[in-house]
């Protein structure tokens, strides 16, 4: 696609030149987009119209352990791996779309957010990839290891590190907007509500800080250092420490509202649901409190400790355990629906999308296992071709998913519908089909009306440029 800005320039790359990158990392050679067919064979029994719940739907091999857990959008399923990669799988099939390689292992939670996939690597580096492509959009140095997935929310990520700093960045370009320097490496993610960055470190405290500008707000000490990652509801931040409590403070101040002391140190994130605060502990259980006082309401036991952060779905929850099963449980009893055994300790946090719950082992596989009853199986197939009669009588032929809401209207031409989505993207579908013939990344959002013309796509974009 060529941009115009005075007159007509040849763009086959967005600006990904990633401003604010620091040192001089010898990165490898790019493995990427697409591979082969070939190279991605997972085991999978598609298609099929339903199964019963932890049916396994696919699997998908690795080079290495899957640690960091995986984050799903339109149609994709992102994970890292200690084999240093990226993957970019297909959440109806689990084959692989593309691969990118960073310059070490990824223990790292994944994040995907306006058609970006955002990923920390134990290289120190901070990547942003087009989540359809692979192509790498930005690269940020930062000064140590990064075992934390991104927060990316309201155009900004924000990233924290073992060199003590929590890094806001541009999720366009990279670019550092500020840092703050906490008294400790951090394991602990951060999470952006309200304009309020929290994050723990392992100096022991809870921290919240300005969103825009960095400034501290506040801090609370734990009494141990603070993996997890904290979760904010309903005005109360919720995290665990390694000194064994679950702790509930105020957001807008930081004063302890209650804590709940479980008999292993707290290494997962805590999920809030329908007034339950829900978590593992190296004690081996699985923990539901009551939100508002802390009060336990259940606990069930598994067979190890639980790194892995709960999911809550439609009245289950979703954890895995290092005895090396995924395990869901009724969110009201504890009582266990069903356990799925994998290969290897389960660190990973299940991610649960359109009934599927996603999630990766040890073991070096990434798991896709039937989350209900109520879940249908997808099929792999094409779209017939509308027939006339369609149209008189308002039936739905196809539609399509962007990553974000769609104000454009949309230009038709020579079988090829155009439209921009909030995501950045132009998006050329089939009209037939409505199956996706290409997109591509602009600068900002796309809100405009499109034109075609002699097989041409004309987009303006918020980022103040036409694209052709």
């Amino acid at each position: 696609m060529r941009r115009l800005t005075i007159s007509f320039l040849l763009c086959l790359t967005l600006v990904i030149a990633a401003a604010g990158m620091a040192g001089c990392y010898t990165y490898p050679e790019e493995v990427d987009v697409p591979l082969p067919v070939a190279t991605a064979s997972p085991e999978s029994t598609l298609p099929l119209v339903a199964g019963e719940p932890g049916e396994l739907l696919w699997r998908y091999k690795t080079g290495a352990g899957v640690w960091g857990s995986p984050a799903v959008e339109d149609g994709v399923v992102a994970v890292g791996s200690d084999d240093d990669y990226v993957y970019a799988l297909d959440t109806a099939s689990g084959e692989l779309r593309w691969r990118y390689r960073t310059g070490g292992n990824i223990a790292s939670p994944v994040a995907v957010s306006y058609g970006a996939v955002y990923v920390g690597s134990q290289d120190g580096t901070a990547y942003a990839f087009d989540s359809m492509t692979g192509e790498l959009l930005w690269r940020f140095q930062t000064g140590d290891v990064l075992n934390t997935g991104p927060a990316v929310v309201g155009g900004i990520a924000y990233v924290s590190s073992y060199d003590n700093y929590v890094y806001a960045l541009d999720a366009e370009n990279g670019e550092m907007l500020w840092r703050y320097q906490t008294g400790g490496i951090m394991n602990s993610s951060p999470t952006v509500v309200d304009g309020v960055v929290y994050v723990g470190a392992w100096d022991e405290y809870v921290y919240a800080l300005d969103a825009n500008t960095g400034e501290l707000l506040w801090r609370y000490r734990t009494e141990g250092d603070v993996f997890s990652t904290p979760t904010v509801a309903h005005g109360v931040v919720y995290a665990g420490s390694l000194d064994r409590h679950v702790y509930a403070l105020d957001a807008a101040n930081g004063n302890l509202l209650w804590r709940y002391r479980t008999d292993g140190e707290i290494r997962s994130s805590p999920a809030v649901a329908e007034g339950v605060v829900y978590i593992g502990s190296l004690d081996t259980f699985v923990y539901a409190l009551d939100a508002d006082t802390g009060k336990l309401q259940w606990r069930q036991q598994t067979g190890a400790g639980v790194y892995s952060s709960p999911a809550v779905a439609d009245g289950v929850v979703y954890v895995g355990s290092f005895d090396s099963y995924v395990y869901a449980l009724d969110a009201e009893t504890g009582e266990r629906q069903w356990r799925y055994p994998t290969g290897g300790n389960v660190f990973s946090s299940p991610a649960v999308a359109d009934g599927v719950v996603y999630v990766g082992s040890v073991d070096g596989y990434v798991y896709a296992l039937l989350a209900s009853d109520r879940a249908l199986r997808p099929k792999i197939e094409t779209s017939p071709e509308p027939e006339f009669s369609d149209l008189s009588i308002g039936e739905l032929l196809w539609r399509y998913r962007t990553g974000s809401g769609i104000w454009s209207s949309p230009a038709v031409e020579n079988g090829v519908v155009s439209v921009g989505s909030d995501d950045y993207h132009v998006y050329t579908l089939d009209a037939a089909t409505g199956d996706l013939r290409w997109r591509y990344r602009t600068g900002s959002a796309v809100n405009s009306p499109l034109t075609m013309s002699a097989g041409v796509v004309y987009a303006g974009s918020d980022d103040h440029s036409v694209y052709a």
